[in-house]
């Protein structure tokens, strides 16, 4: 502060007694003159330097909430610097050895506005101690296997805006982001660990796209909460290695013609059929519907169509029944 706050900064922080005192030139002292000279890299030659180094100090040490006294921190770094992007998450690692994790959070905290919003999950902005990212290669990997390539649709929908962005173009963005979460991965290698259904154009566009939303705060406090939950319990489901299973024999014809007998339900021409095929390997498999072999041999336009027409009549007794008895082991 003493390096790089504004004279007319500190004046107005300060009492005028103190900041009077600071500014009187001291000549009669080498080292002072040197202090004058490179304000902050010289020990102060005065206890009225000292006093105002500690007095600012203060005004962010003194709040009892981290995010309050990173909010202090800010305005003074603001004072210190034309734009707060200019400052890094790691430039206060030249203010000394042995720097408390409660200071790097504040300096985390008095940054978090200028964050990209994949820094703000990186860093962890939102809870209550942001930390640098720690996350292990072989604990990234551990996360991945319990993350669908596309996420789970209870919470998409939850995290969905009302406009802006389709739900099939966001789930595999939000199950990409929690890779992001306290880790050092770039978004490429996010989005490659679980499988590439997106890439790091896509996911920087999209949370860049909800960062201007209202709610982005609580979607970033959903997304690491849930990261954290992932890290701390066993997963049951291994869906690294469903993303690698053979689909090819799933759902065959005869089976599906069995279900509709059981339940009622026309067996259509052969494009219901191919939805519930579809559909089944999405919730099977995590990854989205258009990799289910056979997919792309369809007209995508009809098929959507038809698919959301499939939804609307489709009986609680055939949902059961595809679901429970889907034909694979």
């Amino acid at each position: 502060m003493l390096a790089d706050l504004p004279a007319d900064v500190i004046k107005n922080l300060l009492p005028v007694d103190l900041a009077d005192e600071h500014f009187t030139p001291d000549a009669g002292s080498r080292l002072a003159s040197r202090a004058v000279e490179r304000p902050g890299y010289m020990a102060p030659p005065r206890a009225a330097s000292a006093a105002v180094a500690v007095t600012t100090a203060l005004r962010v040490l003194d709040h009892r909430d981290l995010h309050l006294a990173g909010e202090a921190m800010r305005g003074l770094l603001e004072a210190m610097r034309e734009e707060l992007w200019q400052i890094s998450a790691t430039s206060i690692d030249n203010w000394g050895r042995g720097l408390s994790p409660v200071l790097n959070a504040v300096h985390l905290a008095a940054l978090a506005p200028s964050f990209r919003p994949s820094d703000q999950l990186r860093f962890r902005t939102v809870t209550a101690m942001p930390s640098r990212p720690n996350l292990t290669d072989t604990e990234l990997a551990r996360r991945a296997r319990s993350i669908p390539s596309t996420f789970w649709p209870s919470w998409a929908v939850r995290l969905t805006p009302s406009e802006g962005v389709y739900p099939r173009v966001l789930a595999p963005v939000l199950a990409s982001s929690l890779l992001i979460v306290g880790s050092r991965t770039s978004l490429e290698d996010a989005a490659r660990h679980l499988g590439a259904v997106a890439d790091g154009i896509e996911i920087s566009r999209i949370l860049q796209l909800l960062n201007d939303q209202p709610l982005w705060p609580d979607m970033t406090t959903a997304l690491v909460r849930l990261a954290d939950y992932l890290d701390s319990n066993d997963i049951p489901i291994d869906y690294q290695r469903r993303r690698r299973l053979d689909y090819s024999s799933l759902l065959p014809h005869e089976l599906w013609l069995g279900i509709c007998r059981r339940t009622g339900t026309s067996p259509g021409q052969g494009r219901r059929e191919q939805i519930i095929r579809c559909r089944l390997f999405q919730r099977i498999s995590g990854l989205p519907t258009e990799d289910a072999p056979g997919y792309r041999k369809v007209d995508e336009a009809p098929f959507r169509a038809e698919a959301a027409r499939a939804a609307v009549l489709q009986t609680p007794e055939l949902a059961g029944d595809w679901t429970v008895r889907p034909g694979t082991s």
